[in-house]
């Protein structure tokens, strides 16, 4: 999984990095499709924004959080993005193949 953090009107320091870091290796845990990861935080006046997409086989998930402190708007749109994976891990889940395996039948012909 590639993570790429892109800052708009201010540096990213390292301490946001790492931290940001740690809550995006809790994505893999829905799914092992992820293949890259955006994350754009911008400084707006008093807005603190963080924008996170993520991209996939067959997966592309984006969410916007919009607060007044940083750490804040990571944790919102980290755990919405939680969230939407575990929704698609679940459909996922829930469409698997039929098996072709004979079912069994009684003495009176009928499917147990």
């Amino acid at each position: 999984m590639q993570v790429t953090i892109s800052g708009r009107h201010f540096t990213v320091t390292k301490e946001l990095k790492t931290y940001i870091q740690k809550k995006v290796l809790r994505f893999e845990k829905y799914s092992k499709r992820i293949i890259d990861v955006h994350i754009t935080l911008s400084v707006e006046k008093y807005r603190q924004c963080a924008e996170v997409s993520v991209f996939g086989k067959r997966l592309k998930v984006t969410e916007v959080s919009e607060t007044t402190d940083m750490h804040a708007a990571i944790d919102d749109v980290c755990s919405r993005i939680e969230k939407t994976l575990s929704r698609y891990k679940d459909k996922i889940k829930g469409h698997r193949k039929k098996s072709n395996k004979p079912q069994p039948i009684n003495n009176e012909g009928e499917i147990l």
